[in-house]
Order: structure tokens, then sequence, then C-alpha cells
């Protein structure tokens, strides 16, 4: 006795295990052909599955029960993810405007582009903005990693993110380079970044408290059979055919968005 739903995932869970398994093994023998001249040439055999059709017979055993199913709540994690993107770029720019000032005072700032954010409100929202963008693209590359077990969002891998485009987008921005060319200006790049990170890690726990992506849905569950003897000795009205096609695909886990 088992849940449809058990059986067709066992199917297509098998026909991604075969995938991968052709593809390591095709992966493996790429130091044979290299070890053999006569065969460095040739390119390395693979195989790809293609599309099949399946016809499962099944029996209805039972169909009288409830299945509660943890699920992500997608549009709330969109949305949360989006609002963790915006607030943490907002409070990095109005930390970054004030530390430009302090360190502003201490040498030339001349044309600094970055001074603009202290002079020009439209450039502050528009900095924000990119930096908001930058965020979202990253964490989309490892949104699998930011859910936990119980569905909370994992500080740690949001700090990582955070701190990768602080690095390369400001602390590492070569048009800063100008306010830390003094004999202290690696020990005050360092600090900026690590003022960055502190305010970064002062509210990223507050947009996180008690926030949880999954959900728990009720679908009605029928208990079915596949075994032929089992099938024998069941009413014909309790046994049914399910016709499936499988379009084997390249699954993309996130979508490719404009960066600017």
């Amino acid at each position: 006795m088992a849940q449809l739903s058990t059986i067709l995932s066992s199917i297509l869970r098998d026909m991604v295990m075969a995938q991968h398994q052709a593809n390591m093994y095709a992966v493996s023998l790429e130091d044979v052909y290299h070890k053999n001249g006569r065969l460095e040439k040739f390119s390395l055999p693979s195989i790809a599955l293609g599309e099949m059709e399946l016809n499962i017979r099944y029996g209805v055993l039972d169909d009288s029960g409830d299945t509660g199913q943890k699920e992500i709540n997608y549009p709330m994690l969109k949305d949360l993810t989006k609002e963790i993107c915006d607030q943490t770029a907002t409070i990095l720019t109005d930390t970054l405007s004030v530390e430009l000032v302090r360190l502003s005072s201490d040498v030339s700032a001349g044309d600094n582009p970055f001074m603009e954010l202290t002079r020009q409100p439209k450039m502050k929202r528009k900095f924000s903005a990119f930096l908001s963008r930058k965020f979202m693209k990253r964490l989309q590359h490892v949104f699998t990693q930011l859910i936990g077990a119980e569905g909370n969002i994992r500080i740690e891998e949001i700090q990582k993110v955070v701190a990768s485009v602080v690095a390369s987008e400001i602390i590492g921005h070569e048009a800063l380079d100008t306010l830390f060319d003094t004999p202290d200006g690696e020990i005050a790049r360092t600090g900026l970044g690590d003022t960055l990170q502190a305010a970064v890690d002062s509210v990223l726990p507050v947009l996180l408290a008690h926030k949880n992506v999954m959900r728990k849905r009720l679908f009605p569950s029928m208990d079915v059979t596949v075994n032929a003897s089992e099938l024998a000795k069941l009413p014909e009205e309790s046994i049914h055919t399910l016709h499936i096609r499988i379009n084997p695909k390249e699954l993309n886990l996130y979508l490719n968005e404009t960066e600017e």
C-alpha cells in the first residue's frame, strides 16, 4: 500500500539519479581518454534521458484520508527577500553616507563620486536601489541554502551575500582609493567595512524575527496499490490507468535578471 504521489516521485527521482550516474561515469572516463593517445581526440561518450511515456495501473484501496504537507510559501519568500534586500541596502547607504562625511574631514575628498551620496538624495536612492538589486541577484544563486529545515531564514547566508557585495561594490571600489590614500588608509578601509557589517548585523535579526516561510496544507489522499496480485482482487471500478509523459529538462533554479 502506498500513495500515488510516492510512486510517481520515486520514478522521477530514479530518473534523475540515473542521469546523474551517467554524467558522473562520463566524467570519470576523462583521465582514461587522456592517458591513451589514440583516444584523447575523441569526445567523451555521454547520454541524456529523452522523452518517455508510462502507463501505470493502480487500484484505489482507500480515499478517505487527508495528508498534511509542508511547502515553501514562495509568495511570502519573494516578498520577504525583497524587503530584506531593500532594508539592508537602505541601512548600508545611510551608514556609508555618515562614514564618508567623517572620512572626508580627514583627507581631501575632491571629486570622489561616492561623496555625491552625502549631497544628493536622488543619488542616494539610486545607489540604495543598485545595492538592493545586487543583493537579490546573489541571493537567487544561493536561495536553496537560505531556508532552514523549520522554514526559518538563515541569517548567516544573508550576511555572506551582503559581505561579498559590500567588499566588491563599496570597500574594494577604486573610487574610494583617494579616501584611503593615507598612512593609515588600510586601517580606515577595514574600519569602514566593520562599521557597515555591524549596521547590517543589527538590522537582520529584527527583519527576520519570527519569520517562517513554510506553510502546511491539507490534500486529499488515496492509498493505492500497483501490485498485480492485489489488483486482481479489486473490483474493476477501483482500478485506473495513469498515462504520463515525461520530458526531462535542465532546471534553472533562478531567473537571470538585469543587474543594473
